[in-house]
């Protein structure tokens, strides 16, 4: 396996590691929650968490297609530098 997918793969899980932390602590604050009843103050965690996760999403996608579009601008370059040769 060449060198460059494992530094795609080491990038990817840089990218998603923030993710699993913020789903770590949904399910943490989830767990605390559920004995409350509905409407609860303590469920004011859960959304905080909710909105972090979803934060985290939207990030780590955006970073990862930047990824793909670089590594396939990447790739398009040494193809166009091959053709040339």
């Amino acid at each position: 396996m060449p060198i460059r997918e494992f530094e795609k793969a080491r990038r990817l899980i840089d990218q998603l590691d923030p993710v699993l932390k913020a789903v770590e602590e949904l399910r943490a604050t989830h767990a605390a929650g559920i004995k409350e009843p509905p409407g609860h103050p303590n469920m004011h965690p859960v959304r905080a968490a909710m909105k972090e996760l979803e934060a985290e999403l939207e990030q780590a996608l955006g970073q990862i297609a930047r990824s793909r579009r670089e590594d396939e601008l990447e790739r398009q370059r040494r193809q166009a530098h091959y053709k040339k040769i």
